[in-house]
């Protein structure tokens, strides 16, 4: 009796034993089919993103054959009515890519797990040339293997061919225009001094006009290359500790002829004198001298520019430039620091000037670490600031400079 409840038992044992892992089995088997399921529902839902987003985009297995394209590929590429879907992409291609061995290359590399990323490659086909950007990006199965490559593609000729005839007119003014306008500027300036008494009112006046002009010209030339240097970050800086007083004084009296020409006073106000920033000598002067000028061409006759310089409640120096003139139009705030931007008035059309002069002087403040800004109201004036972090003046001196100028202070030779 006691050896059938025994048997009993281990009956009942095996069959719970067995019904757990059944449980199991089944357990695991659901989730597994769901895990799929779930990753199928992920590769059907990445294939519909491919084909639908607004790029132009491609899905390849690991042979580079479609698996998915976004109809702005099927677009710019011409592929409309075409079955491309388990096609390679260089039969597709053939012709246009049997010069470019190079892709199938970046293609298995992209196969073998690199993202690749090109910002710019150029392709001629039938005398015809194309720039297109890429980026070729692998994607996984299921099982967490390569499944084959995304392509990101977008076709840059037209902003290519912008930028060639970009740097083909900056090229021709800088070589047609610039040195010629030197030359000229040159002899008009010496005949102003040499024949300029001689001369009956109609020839002066006629002589006068043509140096303005040409004065007019070189500046929008100089502001031209000047922007297309900060465009392409090719401005040379030579960043020194300088005093900002004796550096804006000295800015201040060479640029006196602005003052002078348009009846205006410079008054500088500042009771620091010993200041230091890190700035660019002559960027500084050519930022300040486009303030200075603003402030005199936009002044009333007689008037008074100041040219204050304070430190802030933060520890910023702060250099203002402040006119009397009719004031800047609230809703102009927006765009008054992008290039060729001029407030659309009479009087601004009157005044004249290229609208490059604040965006250059930004860009050259921003790069001192400074920042620039105005407070303006209308038929009452305007304060265009500049704001720079100081710095000690052994800032411009090596670690053994200052140390031997030290001694020496403390030390003297009598």
């Amino acid at each position: 009796m006691n050896h059938r409840t025994h048997l009993s038992e281990l009956v009942l044992l095996f069959g719970i034993i067995l019904s757990f892992l059944l449980a199991l089995i089944v357990y695991f088997s659901q989730r597994f089919r769901l895990k799929n399921q779930l990753l199928e529902e992920k590769e059907l839902l990445l294939k519909l993103f491919v084909k639908h987003t607004p790029a132009a985009v491609a899905m390849f297995d690991k042979h580079s054959c479609y698996v998915a394209a976004s109809d702005r590929w099927i677009t710019d590429y011409g592929l409309a009515g075409k079955s491309i879907l388990g096609e390679n992409h260089f039969d597709v291609f053939a012709k246009q890519l049997k010069a470019y061995p190079h892709l199938q290359v970046l293609f298995q590399r992209a196969i073998n797990g690199e993202v690749i990323v090109c910002d710019e490659d150029v392709f001629v086909y039938d005398g015809v040339t194309s720039w297109v950007r890429y980026e070729l990006h692998p994607w996984q199965t299921k099982d967490m293997g390569t499944g084959g490559i995304i392509m990101f593609s977008e076709d840059i000729t037209s902003r290519k061919k912008m930028t060639l005839m970009k740097d083909e007119f900056v090229s021709t003014v800088n070589h047609e225009l610039r040195t010629p306008l030197t030359s000229i500027r040159g002899s008009l300036g010496l005949l102003k001094l040499k024949v300029f008494d001689q001369l009956d009112a109609k020839g002066k006046r006629l002589l006068d006009i043509s140096y303005q002009t040409c004065i007019r010209l070189a500046v929008l030339v100089d502001d031209i290359l000047d922007m297309e240097k900060i465009s392409a970050g090719k401005m040379a800086y030579h960043l020194e500790v300088h005093n900002m007083y004796h550096l804006v004084k000295e800015c201040l009296d060479q640029s006196q002829s602005y003052a002078d020409k348009y009846d205006v006073v410079f008054d500088l106000q500042c009771s620091l004198s010993d200041v230091y920033c890190r700035v660019d000598k002559n960027r500084f002067f050519q930022a300040l001298v486009n303030l200075l000028s603003n402030a005199a061409k936009y002044s009333p006759k007689g008037g008074t520019v100041v040219i204050d310089l304070r430190l802030t409640a933060s520890g910023d120096l702060r250099i203002a430039v402040s006119d009397k003139g009719a004031g800047i139009p609230d809703d102009f705030r927006k765009n008054i620091f992008e290039k060729f931007a001029q407030a659309d008035s009479s009087d601004t059309k009157e005044k004249g000037g290229t609208g490059l002069g604040l965006s250059i002087t930004k860009a050259i403040v921003e790069t001192f670490g400074g920042t620039i800004d105005y407070v303006s109201l209308l038929g009452q004036g305007s304060t265009f600031y500049m704001t720079f972090t100081p710095v000690s003046f052994w800032d411009g001196y090596t670690s053994e400079e200052s140390a031997l100028m030290t001694d020496f202070a403390e030390n003297p030779v009598c």
